[in-house]
């Protein structure tokens, strides 16, 4: 097997909006194929900014982007790479321009030159794929929070990305729609040739991840694998962050003298987890 391929790479990457402090200010990172990692921190400290660097929908003051080992440098690069890119915000409704589904799929294809031959066969594919098929002639808008979320995946996989980015995806979302969502984003992850980057502030959002990088007023503070990272008591609480649910019942239970083999990060880790 052939080394993994560098999609995205972030050097002394700085931005400041006109007028103001820098958001952004010396950042670098990168982002391989078959890889998730997990971008945490206090709201205000530039996640919103670094997606739209990223998505080129702003240019840096200075530092270089680089998508598929190529620089990002002139309009042409920044409008052709967003088609390599897959946003989902916060609010799935914001992503909805069409009366149905299946037409907003469509439309997707369309902004980005696909015949509608072929932009009717990814859709058919998207709709199965994601099992959307019964609500193709939906309102996206009315659907549940899961479905609506998987109907904003199954629109930007249509355009087969290389990149996805999920800010805030689940703060909106009940438990059972959450775990609906969560297990479409790790079955994206096997496939193997996409880079996914999940922005949370939230850590129980962030113990899949194979990195995680801790955002501090523009800059990486801390960056290390999920465990190293959610685990360190004083990192989450100089960021005002909690550990993951299971993580601070296992925390609680050592301190009343119940031996752990190791901290868990996740609930099905638990009982592997106890020093019984």
């Amino acid at each position: 097997m052939g080394e993994a391929i560098k999609l995205l790479e972030l050097k002394g990457v700085s931005y400041s909006y006109p007028g103001k402090k820098r958001v952004i200010s010396d950042l670098s990172l990168d982002l391989y194929e078959g890889e998730m990692i997990g971008i945490m921190g206090r709201n205000g400290y530039g996640k919103s900014t670094l997606i739209k660097l990223i998505d080129s929908l702003i240019i840096p003051d200075s530092g270089e982007i680089s998508l598929l080992e190529k620089p990002i440098e002139s309009d042409e690069d920044r409008y052709s790479s967003r088609r390599w890119i897959g946003i989902s915000f916060q609010n799935p409704d914001s992503h909805f321009v069409s009366k149905t589904l299946r037409e907003d799929i469509l439309f997707g294809l369309g902004n980005f030159g696909f015949s509608r031959d072929e932009a009717e066969k990814r859709a058919d594919r998207v709709l199965e794929e994601f099992g959307l098929k019964e609500f193709q002639e939906r309102d996206p808008r009315e659907l549940s929070g899961g479905e609506k979320e998987r109907a904003v995946i199954a629109t930007l996989i249509a355009l087969s990305p290389r990149i996805l980015i999920f800010d805030e995806v689940f703060s909106m979302l009940d438990g059972i729609s959450r775990e609906m969502v969560l297990k479409t984003i790790l079955e994206l992850k096997k496939r193997g040739d996409i880079g996914i980057i999940l922005i949370s502030h939230y850590a129980e959002d962030l113990v899949y991840s194979d990195r995680i990088l801790v955002l501090d007023d523009g800059k990486i503070s801390k960056e290390g694998s999920a465990y190293d990272i959610l685990t360190d008591d004083r990192t989450l609480r100089e960021h005002s962050l909690l550990p993951p649910c299971a993580t601070r019942i296992a925390l609680s239970l050592q301190r009343a003298s119940i031996p752990f083999k190791r901290i868990p990060l996740r609930v099905e880790e638990f009982k592997e987890c106890l020093d019984a």
